[in-house]
């Protein structure tokens, strides 16, 4: 898949079933497509997105994030950036954000840890651990209390656990 960034335009290339048309132009400030860049990103699962994202960095050696942050601002931009994360590295990244300075976003902390899969979760906390530099576990255990924080940790614990048995009933490491 080609993606051309020329100048402040990003023009988009028909090619696998991954594009509009090669008419489709991504750019901002007088004349911006906002609805071509959101049918774009909106009508494509996130695997395709990942690669999209992949085949424009092997191409011109650049983030596509990156143009494109530097050519939309606001709430758009926020979704945009939303949409082109992997969602182990969104939920990481909310988590995180839910946790950290004063106060906590409860509803960040139920929506994930009591919605998503134990594979899921494995994984998150991986990437928790990576992109965060620190334990999920102890960052929640820092931050609340009581039974409430005993059942966020019962969560993380019964849905990893849940992941190591299928792991290890189907003989993975």
């Amino acid at each position: 898949c080609n993606l051309i960034l020329r100048g402040n335009v990003t023009h988009c290339l028909r090619s696998q079933s991954y594009f509009l048309d090669n008419n489709t132009y991504l750019d901002s400030g007088p004349g911006t497509d906002e609805d071509a860049i959101l049918m774009l990103l909106t009508s494509r699962s996130n695997d395709q997105r990942q690669q999209i994202k992949a085949a424009y960095k092997k191409s011109y050696g650049k983030e596509l994030v990156s143009a494109l942050k530097s050519e939309l601002g606001g709430l758009f931009e926020d979704l945009i950036v939303a949409l082109m994360t992997p969602p182990v590295s969104y939920d990481a990244a909310q988590l995180r954000k839910a946790l950290k300075g004063a106060g906590t976003d409860d509803q960040v902390l139920i929506e994930i840890l009591a919605s998503r899969t134990s594979e899921q979760l494995k994984e998150i906390i991986k990437v928790y651990k990576k992109d965060c530099g620190g334990k999920l576990e102890k960052d929640i255990c820092g931050d609340t209390s009581g039974h409430y924080r005993d059942l966020l940790v019962m969560l993380l614990q019964v849905q990893t656990h849940l992941a190591f048995l299928d792991n290890e009933k189907r003989g993975d490491d």
